[in-house]
């Protein structure tokens, strides 16, 4: 389950934080990495067994980092009106990257899911309903996200997928996430700032101020194949670059304590994920309105190439919300959300 409380991670005990931080890390490296699957050969691929060759249509439709963003936008839309933790949906981006990415998953779900927009929101959908079964108190069953599809997707190609998934990354499906590691990151560095009389309010910024940041990078392609130590490092650097020059001092002391004791990236990966990390969050749209919350909707993935070649994505999970909100003001009260007196659609245990 996640970690939902700042403040009970920010007291653990300095040791306790900094042998989760290690672990944590040695996991970001290894079992939990993720590579640049967008911006590979698009040519062939091997899968150990046999050479795939795609054509050059086939590989003119392939997802986009747009398209990523689109619907990372429409799962923050979701958890927020289910009163879910955000950091749901960064664990369910981690599912779909590896999924997608990997050479373990089933070759044709992987290719599908590469070059078919279709199926590339079936991925994240079934992906947001494994994290969210994973960490929330409450858990929508694959029958509920099959009937709010209106028949985009069947149970079966749900339930189907979410094998799949769980096969293709056998079984591994907790991520460390970059709010976890930055906590632990500031939790190391909170005896340092407690020598120091900050002004008030600055430690609450930087933690909001990470959080939200942390949020954010889910959204950027660019992010994917970064480490969260590496996230979370930029996030806390630009959240200290917020604070008056005194605080900017104490606290940046405290962070390249922590940074010198343990394996981060390099300085200059970490400055330039900074650097992308503060163009995101601070992104105009064309009205010049700085874009701080997520888009509303439901996406329509688009293929650039061609204007026709557009898939009409329903309104998932929402006929539900509304179906809940109006029976209890509090969704978190359900276990299961569900169209049936008796549904086992949830019944899938991960262990």
């Amino acid at each position: 389950m996640l970690h939902h409380s700042v403040d009970c991670t920010l007291h653990q005990d300095v040791a306790l934080s900094a042998d989760s931080l290690s672990f944590m890390m040695e996991q970001e490296c290894t079992t939990y990495s993720c590579r640049d699957y967008l911006n590979g050969d698009d040519d062939s691929r091997d899968d150990g067994s046999t050479t795939i060759i795609y054509n050059r249509d086939h590989c003119k439709n392939k997802i986009t980092p747009a398209d990523r963003m689109k619907i990372v936008d429409w799962c923050y839309d979701i958890v927020d009106q289910c009163q879910f933790e955000r950091e749901t949906v960064e664990i369910a981006m981690n599912i779909v990257d590896r999924f997608v990415s990997t050479n373990c998953a089933s070759p044709s779900s992987q290719v599908d899911a590469l070059h078919d927009r279709a199926q590339y929101q079936l991925v994240t959908l079934t992906a947001l309903y494994i994290s969210i079964k994973l960490n929330e108190r409450v858990s929508f069953g694959s029958k509920d996200f099959a009937a709010a599809s209106r028949g985009t997707y069947s149970v079966e190609e749900i339930e189907d997928m979410e094998m799949n998934i769980l096969h293709g990354l056998s079984w591994r499906l907790c991520p460390p996430t970059s709010l976890q590691v930055g906590n632990q990151i500031l939790s190391l560095m909170l005896p340092q700032v407690e020598k120091t009389t900050l002004e008030q309010g600055t430690w609450d910024l930087i933690r909001d101020e990470v959080a939200f940041q942390t949020e954010n990078a889910v959204r950027d392609y660019y992010f994917t194949t970064q480490r969260p130590s590496t996230i979370a490092t930029a996030a806390i650097i630009n959240a200290i670059e917020q604070v008056n020059d005194q605080d900017y001092e104490y606290l940046m002391i405290a962070l390249l304590g922590v940074l010198k004791d343990f394996a981060f990236d390099s300085y200059p990966v970490l400055l330039e994920a900074r650097d992308q990390l503060n163009c995101l969050v601070n992104e105009k749209d064309e009205s010049g309105v700085v874009m701080v919350s997520v888009t509303t909707g439901v996406p329509t993935l688009e293929a650039s190439h061609n204007s026709s070649d557009i898939y009409n994505h329903h309104s998932m999970v929402q006929d539900k919300l509304e179906e809940t909100m109006v029976s209890n003001s509090s969704p978190r009260s359900y276990s299961v959300v569900s169209t049936d007196s008796c549904d086992d659609s949830c019944a899938t245990v991960y262990y």
